[in-house]
């Protein structure tokens, strides 16, 4: 069992005190390459890694738990081996079944995730794969998580505000549950939680099937890929609607 009371960390970061809910993570780790077996047939992923992620498995991969910092360089000190199993990582479903490890900060090859609820560092495998957020979102059934944006013309230009409510999309619910549908039309990398997302918003209502007459564009531009307190401005579903 991995004791964490000694893995205290503090990284020189401008969002150093962002919440680390999953969906202020700038991407995820995909370990599923340390592990073998025969490939499920419909998720294509070894059935070792499937039950291991799901708590079904005592096989664990060995991930490497980083002391107590990390320097400028993203060299790690005071590093000791640790196994650690994988359901006792913050983990995200990106597509269906495929749950991966949430990741928050990274420097070079070493990555900040969250383990029991408190944050370390491990360091990534030659097997292992990091996905970037801007990747989770490039081609998935997005929303905005938020009705108020900062949007640009063109990526890191002069930003300006917008609101949106139901009564864009011509849809009688309230503002609290209302959520803007959105199609991600382009990636300009800045850096994690610095990209620039080139967006279009519809009057289609999110989730809903599309008209017979077609949608009408009712803004697209440029917004962050993370709002000031490092949440996401985009998220995803996982499964469908």
């Amino acid at each position: 069992m991995l004791t964490l009371a000694a893995y205290a960390i503090m990284v020189p970061c401008s969002f150093a005190e962002i919440s680390r809910d999953p969906m202020n993570l700038i991407g995820v780790l995909d370990v599923s390459g340390r592990y073998s077996g025969e490939p499920m047939a419909v998720l294509g992923v070894p059935k070792d890694w499937f039950a291991a992620a799901w708590g079904e498995a005592e096989a664990t991969p060995k991930l490497y738990a980083v002391g107590k910092s990390v320097s400028s360089t993203g060299v790690a000190t005071e590093t000791t081996e640790q196994g650690i199993s994988l359901p006792d990582f913050l983990m995200v479903e990106t597509e269906y079944e495929q749950p991966h490890i949430a990741i928050f900060e990274k420097r070079g090859s070493w990555v900040e995730v969250w383990v029991n609820q408190l944050p370390i560092w491990i360091r990534m495998n030659a097997e292992d794969e990091f996905v970037p957020y801007t990747a989770l979102i490039s081609n998935g059934l997005n929303s905005l998580t938020t009705s108020t944006i900062s949007f640009a013309d063109t990526p890191g230009g002069p930003t300006s505000t917008i609101a949106f409510s139901p009564a864009i999309q011509g849809i009688e619910i309230t503002l609290d549950s209302w959520v803007p549908d959105i199609t991600v039309l382009d990636i300009h990398p800045g850096g994690a939680r610095e990209d620039w997302i080139k967006i279009r918003v519809t009057d289609l209502p999110h989730c809903e099937p599309s008209p017979k007459q077609g949608e009408a564009v009712i803004f697209e531009g440029w917004i962050r890929s993370h709002q000031p307190d490092g949440f996401a401005s985009i998220w995803f579903h996982s499964r469908g609607c």
